[in-house]
This record gives structure tokens, C-alpha cells and sequence, in this order.
């Protein structure tokens, strides 16, 4: 598909804007440390016309190893979920189209 958008790609967008790198710098972590502080604090975060980050608990379970056979039982854990609102869906089929069946 492309090429990971990471916190430096943000910081140079920032830098574009006329924001000195420490500046830009300063502003990203401090958004994303927002962001974890919500997230951890078990509330959700939401941004309109794009998503909602949630932490949800997934439940342990049982899996196979085929090589050896056998039963592995993992235990429940945390995990960041995102689910995008409907105009973002709507501009993701736009732009990329609707995926094909062929999985």
C-alpha cells in the first residue's frame, strides 16, 4: 500500500507550517501523550470525522500449535481498538475503492 506515516512525518508536516523542529517536536509528543493518557485512563478518544480510539479487553483462549500438535492456551489481554465514523469510511472507498473478494 505505501510507506508508514510515523511521528517524524507529523513533525516535518508541522515544520512545513513554520514551527521549528523542537516546536513541532513538543507538539506531537505532547498530542500523542494526551492521547495515551485518555486511552489509559479508560476513557475513549474520539476525533469527529475520523475515529474512536478504545481500549478493549480480549479474552485469553486456546490455539493449536500444528508443528507440534499441541494445545496453547493464551491469556486474555488489552488491546488499542479504532473504529473510523462513516465519512472517513466513505472517503477511504473513495480514494482507494472498495476491496475486491479475492482474500
Amino acid at each position: 500500500m505505501g510507506k508508514t506515516f510515523c511521528r517524524m512525518d507529523l513533525v516535518r508536516r508541522f515544520m512545513e507550517q513554520g514551527y521549528s523542529r523542537s516546536e513541532a517536536s513538543k507538539i506531537v509528543n505532547f498530542f500523542v501523550e494526551q492521547v495515551k493518557d485518555a486511552l489509559l485512563s479508560g476513557q475513549k478518544v474520539h476525533f469527529r470525522g475520523f475515529g474512536t480510539f478504545e481500549i478493549v479487553k480480549r479474552k485469553g483462549g486456546v490455539a493449536r500449535n500444528i508443528k507440534l500438535n499441541q494445545k496453547v492456551e493464551y491469556p486474555p489481554r488489552y488491546k488499542v481498538r479504532f473504529s473510523e465514523t462513516k465519512k472517513f469510511r466513505g472517503e477511504i472507498e473513495e480514494v482507494l475503492g472498495i476491496p475486491d473478494d479475492d482474500c
